[in-house]
């Protein structure tokens, strides 16, 4: 959940949504902020890589995304072998998810983020390789991003807001760091 645990980037989800009318499909299987400004999926604790691959099996039903890739009929086969009528197996309505097909298909430039509740847990690998492929079939591989729940404490450690640290995670007694940073910041520290 962006607005818990990442408030600053969910700003800049929530302005990118007001302004720039940006769509957003969320797959959680909680009803949280952020739903209120896109689409949400629920699928239940364990099925989102069957959510996952099921949105991968109808987009390669589309002629265009099908011809991206000279190697994508054993996966398309695979994919439809194992997800065949996704929405009635995860309870979902048939018309959220050709809705959800809509958006990721008519996607410029689509964004995957993913947080610790897709990547850990038994199914953690399966769910980050579906959402990979998923965004492979979108041509968009490279616009995938893990958001660690750590993320804004990473940035404070990073930042030297902690006690016994320098920005950039150094430790205070560190006097080559210590000289570097004064040459870099052009003072005196301590």
């Amino acid at each position: 959940d962006m607005a818990e645990n990442m408030p600053v980037l969910d700003l800049f989800l929530k302005r990118a949504v007001n302004r720039r009318h940006a769509k957003v499909l969320l797959i959680n299987s909680r009803r949280v902020e952020d739903s209120r400004y896109g689409m949400l999926l629920q699928p239940a604790p364990g099925e989102e890589v069957l959510l996952l691959n099921g949105l991968s099996a109808e987009l390669l039903k589309d002629e265009a995304i099908a011809k991206r890739g000279r190697r994508l009929s054993g996966y398309k086969a695979w994919v439809a072998d194992m997800v065949s009528e996704p929405a009635a197996k995860l309870n979902l309505s048939e018309a959220d998810f050709l809705t959800s097909v809509a958006m990721l298909r008519s996607a410029q430039r689509p964004l995957f983020l993913y947080g610790e509740a897709v990547a850990g847990g038994a199914a953690g690998v399966a769910n980050v390789t579906a959402l990979t492929n998923l965004a492979l079939l979108l041509g968009a591989v490279d616009r995938v991003g893990y958001l660690p729940y750590d993320a804004n404490a990473q940035g404070a450690r990073d930042m030297g807001v902690l006690p016994d640290r320098w920005p950039g995670q150094i430790a205070l007694d560190d006097e080559a760091a210590l000289n570097r940073l004064q040459r870099q910041w052009g003072g005196t520290l301590l």
